[in-house]
C-alpha cells in the first residue's frame, strides 16, 4: 500500500510527506500494526512507518539495522502513536515513549489495552507532562484519535 513503509524500507525519505511512526508491542502479541497501518494509510495524509518486518532479525547486523531504522523513523516523525498490548510489558516501547515525550515537538497518541500490566503507571506518568496525554483503551480509539489529529492538522496535506 502506498505510503505504508515497513522496516527496513527507507524509501519514505524519497517524498516530502510527514511521517507517522507506529510504536508498540512487536513480539509475543497480536500483529496490530498491519491492520491499523493500512487504515491510517488510507487517510492519505502521512507516511506510515511500521517497524514490523515479515521476518524478525535474529543476528547482530540485522538487529542493529532494525534498531537504527526505528531510531531514525522516530526521529524523523512528526506524529507517533504508541500501543501497549496486554501480552507484554513492551520495555523498549516504554523507553521510546519516555525519550520522545518531553519537549520534542512531536504529536504523541498513546493507547494501552485495559489489562496492560503497567497501564496505571502510564496514565499517571503521562498526566505529569507539560502537555498531558490521555491513555486510550483500544486500537479503534487510537485510530480515531490519530485520524482526527491528521484530518484537522494544518501541517498535513489536505
Amino acid at each position: 500500500m502506498e505510503y505504508l513503509y515497513t522496516a527496513p524500507d527507507r524509501s519514505y525519505r524519497d517524498n516530502k510527506r510527514l511521517n507517522l511512526f507506529m510504536a508498540g508491542g512487536c513480539g509475543g502479541c497480536p500483529e496490530w500494526q498491519k491492520e491499523l497501518g493500512e487504515k491510517l494509510a488510507k487517510l492519505n495524509k502521512v507516511n506510515i512507518l511500521n517497524p514490523m518486518r515479515k521476518v524478525w532479525p535474529s543476528e547482530r547486523p540485522e538487529i542493529e539495522d532494525q534498531i537504527l531504522w526505528e531510531h531514525e523513523g522516530l526521529k524523523e516523525s512528526k506524529v507517533m502513536l504508541f500501543w501497549f498490548p496486554q501480552e507484554t510489558l513492551c520495555p523498549i516501547t516504554l523507553f521510546e515513549l519516555g525519550r520522545w515525550s518531553y519537549g520534542q515537538g512531536k504529536r504523541i497518541v498513546v493507547g494501552a489495552h485495559p489489562k496492560y500490566a503497567r497501564r496505571q503507571d502510564l496514565e499517571i506518568q503521562l498526566q505529569m507532562l507539560e502537555e498531558p496525554i490521555t491513555v486510550l483503551s483500544s486500537l479503534e480509539e487510537l485510530y480515531e484519535s490519530v485520524s482526527t489529529l491528521l484530518l484537522r492538522s494544518t501541517w498535513c496535506p489536505k
